[in-house]
């Protein structure tokens, strides 16, 4: 690998200062006492990363009476980490330098594949009720 990438992926890896963990559902099981389904959920990574907007786009779609709002992010990622899947859950369990996007989630909506990446820059989605 040239000195160039690897330089590219310690300064990416560098701005990584955020601590993200992604699941993905497995499976279901009965919950007696709610009548539901609970998702079982395997962590695929759990590590640095960060949460950019890459395009300031959403979107207002509506569900009988109810209207969310789908805001688009990208989640950059150590090159190597995963392999991720559409609807793995991104959730952000620490950041220094925005506490405010603690505990918010995010959904992957496409894969992200690339030679010579710095980074995995996985297009997610954010849904606002």
């Amino acid at each position: 690998m040239s000195a160039a990438i690897q330089a590219g992926r310690r300064a990416a890896e560098a701005r990584m200062t955020s601590t993200l963990t992604v699941t993905r559902v497995t499976g279901q099981t009965r919950n007696y006492e709610t009548g539901g389904l609970d998702d079982e959920l395997e962590t695929v990574y759990s590590g640095p990363g960060r949460i950019q907007t890459y395009e300031p786009q959403e979107s207002r779609p509506e569900a009988g009476d109810h209207s969310y709002v789908i805001q688009r992010y990208s989640a950059h990622l150590p090159v190597g980490a995963g392999p991720f899947r559409v609807n793995d859950q991104i959730t952000v369990d620490a950041d220094p330098l925005d506490p405010a996007l603690v505990g918010r989630i995010y959904r992957v909506v496409s894969l992200f594949n690339k030679s010579q990446a710095t980074a995995q820059r996985i297009p997610v989605e954010e849904v606002v009720a």
